[in-house]
């Protein structure tokens, strides 16, 4: 069983800050244009409390799925 949060990033708001790549490569990667997307594999524990990378896209376009299947979206600040 893994240690990382389940995250989603709507690619609609996602226009690749990198913060989220920046702040827990365990979870996130760029893609080819520097977009953050999930890691398809998880190793090791994670680095970062979720509600941190999550609250740290400027753009709100990260997302916790909670255990019910509810996702917890950042607010923008």
């Amino acid at each position: 069983m893994s240690d990382h949060p389940p995250f989603k990033i709507d690619e609609e708001f996602c226009v690749g800050h990198g913060r989220c790549y920046a702040l827990a490569p365990e979870s996130f990667q760029p893609d080819e244009m520097g977009h953050g997307v999930v890691r398809d594999y998880r190793d090791g524990p994670a680095t970062r409390e979720p509600g941190v990378v999550v609250n740290a896209c400027p753009e709100s376009a990260i997302e916790l799925i909670t255990v019910g299947g509810d996702a917890e979206k950042g607010s923008q600040s």
